[in-house]
């Protein structure tokens, strides 16, 4: 299996606490995307930001450009770090054991 190296901007939805995450072929685009406000609404913002081995067979380029991955499949190869904390308290507060 091939893999490909991405980082990822792991974010959550507060009012359900169910999160997601958005890759990137860059630690730059990543951020520009956290650091973006018209990405985020009042119950909706960025966790952290992660570097991940991606199975190559399950991510793709939408035609807009952005990547976009396989929601049912081990997307996720290995390697992965979280790499910088944006919302280091409400992640806590949400994912706490």
């Amino acid at each position: 299996m091939k893999v490909k190296t991405m980082y990822g901007v792991e974010h959550c939805y507060y009012n359900n606490g169910r999160s997601t995450y958005e890759i990137f072929e860059s630690k730059k685009q990543a951020e520009s995307f956290c650091n973006n406000a018209s990405n985020w609404k009042e119950d909706n913002f960025p966790l952290f930001v992660f570097k991940a081995n991606f199975n190559q067979d399950l991510i793709f380029k939408e035609e807009n450009g952005s990547w976009n991955y396989d929601d049912f499949g081990n997307t996720i190869h290995g390697n992965y770090k979280v790499i910088q904390m944006i919302n280091k308290e409400i992640y806590e507060e949400l994912y706490r054991s």
